[in-house]
């Protein structure tokens, strides 16, 4: 099976810092690929001629507040790429607004996880997404 690597969107340095020990942390080496906003993850995932394309397997998290482009906004893109449509998105944010995570929830997210304890936020994004996959086996 191919490596599964993870597009993260996250535009704080000590946030995204912890996101990658999280990954360290809980022995997993796939690729990460850490942007700052949504339209650095759209290019990522349109692939440009400085940078190659990103190709699938892959699983995104989201931050819902960046510069340039929020994670609502980009989510709105996300739709607009065929390779992402099969993409497991997870919204990572601050926030426990119920009007923020219902918003997230209707972009047909994967899961919404309020960013508390990144190795606890991690370990249960990837306890949804072992779960999910367990549902689509034939």
């Amino acid at each position: 099976m191919e490596s599964i690597s993870f597009l993260i969107l996250e535009d704080d340095q000590v946030d995204a810092e912890a996101i990658r020990r999280a990954f360290s942390t809980l022995g997993i080496s796939n690729q990460l690929i850490i942007v700052k906003d949504g339209i650095d993850a759209l290019t990522c995932l349109r692939g440009s001629e400085e940078q190659g394309k990103l190709t699938s397997p892959f699983v995104i998290f989201v931050d819902l507040i960046m510069p340039r482009m929020s994670g609502l906004e980009f989510l709105d893109h996300l739709k607009e790429i065929p390779e992402a449509q099969s993409a497991p998105v997870f919204v990572m944010s601050g926030s426990s607004d119920q009007d923020d995570i219902f918003r997230a929830y209707s972009h047909d997210i994967t899961g919404y996880i309020v960013k508390s304890d990144p190795v606890k936020s991690i370990r249960k994004a990837l306890e949804i997404l072992e779960y999910k996959w367990l549902l689509m086996k034939p």
